[in-house]
């Protein structure tokens, strides 16, 4: 398994309190939930269950059968439920011992016996525990809701999708510039990623991706949105309005037809299921009041190039166009989302600096800031703590960075009441004078794309 290492090690961490432990692991579907599990519980003492959509009188058959089979029970012809999660608790008082219920938002509707009976016999369970309790799923509410009723504490941990520093191990042998835009199209996702073949080079990637007619995300789009919402359509149109630039309200009004009223609810939903994010400046955040700038963006890159690359020729696609489309259609028009990736893919290495000891400054906020009203190029991301700003650039040019963007930058972006830090992270690097004016200015770093791994 590439990456998850600090979910590996926070797991591991837990399991070494000797303790009763619970861990609620949560994530979208095929995120890698059961593949971090299965790789935390390489010989180590373990029960394993994956609920299934089935009723609760057939989930507890196989719930029992399950455990013989792992070797929890010798004889399961007589045995009750809740004769085997005591076994479990009984062997957690003697070793370190791992139960995993995965699939766990099915509890509810499929097993809640399960659940209500684990519970009630850990309430009454007087004898220390050395248990590590991972319930796994991708919406883990009700589960959420009855730890609390019986007053268990527990942690959580949210698994989203791999870094660029971690998608990087899936194409070692591509040229930066495709790790760029590989992430992207497959946004760090761990089952899309599997899918990149690395003897084969970015154009052969994206045929086989998205346009072939057999291609595993040609209807991605598609699959995501129709397992979400019973009628897709109005919700399609807004993200593909968004995907191809509309990032204010209006703008996505104006693409969409959509009235104001009903636009704001639906914008609300994307939000709350986080395929939409709202973008507010650095500056406004912290304002209680409506803020003035916001910019809307698809939280998923994967999804900006399947809307926009991906969507408006899939009809093509299907019927064998999919070489042609991509020649004459894709490649030439992907710079501009190059340049959305590097951006996320800078953010991604901020957002890092904050947990290395030392690094170049320390902050506790990071955001964007922009000054062109339409223009995502202009978006630099700023950080900032009590006594410190840092502003950053993103350079995706096939230029190297010449002295005259530094200049400009620190002459546009100065807060008076803080020390100011500025960091410019270039795709092709720096010129020499640039190079030269960096080592007279401790406040300046840079950073170019070979280095950001």
């Amino acid at each position: 398994m590439l990456g998850r290492r600090q979910e590996l090690a926070t797991l591991n961490q837990l399991l070494s309190m000797n303790t009763l432990e619970i861990v609620l692991l949560q994530g979208a579907n095929q995120i890698g939930k059961t593949t971090l599990i299965n790789e935390f519980t390489k010989r180590k003492y373990k029960a394993y269950y994956s609920v299934q959509n089935s009723t609760n009188t057939s989930n507890t058959s196989l719930f029992i059968s399950e455990m013989t089979c792992q070797g929890l029970i010798n004889n399961h012809s007589e045995i009750f439920l809740d004769s085997v999660l005591k076994i479990i608790l009984t062997n957690a008082t003697k070793d370190k011992f791992i139960f995993a219920i995965d699939n766990a938002n099915l509890i509810q509707r499929n097993f809640p016996e399960l659940l209500d009976n684990l519970l009630e016999i850990l309430d009454a369970h007087k004898t220390p525990l050395r248990l590590l309790l991972i319930f796994s799923g991708d919406d883990l509410t009700y589960i959420r809701s009855k730890l609390h009723n019986f007053k268990i504490n527990f942690s959580e941990m949210n698994l989203v999708s791999l870094s660029y520093h971690e998608s990087c191990e899936y194409f070692n042998y591509m040229d930066n510039e495709e790790k760029v835009l590989l992430y992207g199209i497959t946004n760090g996702h761990p089952l899309y990623l599997s899918y990149i073949d690395q003897s084969k080079n970015l154009k052969d990637n994206l045929f086989n991706l998205f346009y072939s007619e057999n291609s595993p995300l040609l209807d991605i789009g598609n699959v995501i949105l129709s397992s979400l919402f019973r009628q897709p359509s109005l919700y399609h149109a807004i993200l593909a309005a968004v995907a191809n630039g509309a990032s204010h309200m209006t703008d996505i009004a104006r693409e969409t037809n959509i009235d104001d009223n009903k636009l704001s609810k639906y914008i609300s939903v994307l939000l709350k299921l986080k395929l939409l994010k709202k973008l507010v400046p650095f500056q406004e955040q912290e304002t209680l009041k409506q803020h003035k700038k916001t910019y809307y963006i698809l939280d998923d890159m994967m999804l900006v190039f399947w809307y926009k690359f991906v969507f408006p020729y899939s009809s093509s696609i299907k019927t064998g166009l999919g070489k042609q489309i991509l020649r004459n259609q894709i490649l030439p028009n992907i710079l501009d989302y190059a340049a959305y990736i590097f951006l996320h893919i800078c953010y991604q290495h901020m957002c890092k600096l904050r947990t290395i000891d030392g690094s170049y400054i320390n902050f506790d906020k990071v955001g964007f800031e922009w000054n062109k009203e339409d223009c995502f190029n202009d978006f630099k991301i700023v950080a900032k703590n009590n006594t410190s700003i840092c502003y950053a650039q993103c350079v995706w040019s096939i230029k190297k960075v010449s002295p005259d963007l530094l200049t400009s930058l620190q002459t546009n972006y100065y807060n008076h009441e803080l020390t100011n830090h500025y960091i410019i992270f270039s795709r092709k690097g720096f010129t020499e004078k640039a190079l030269s004016l960096n080592a007279t200015m401790p406040e300046l770093r840079l950073i170019s794309l070979r280095y950001l791994k």
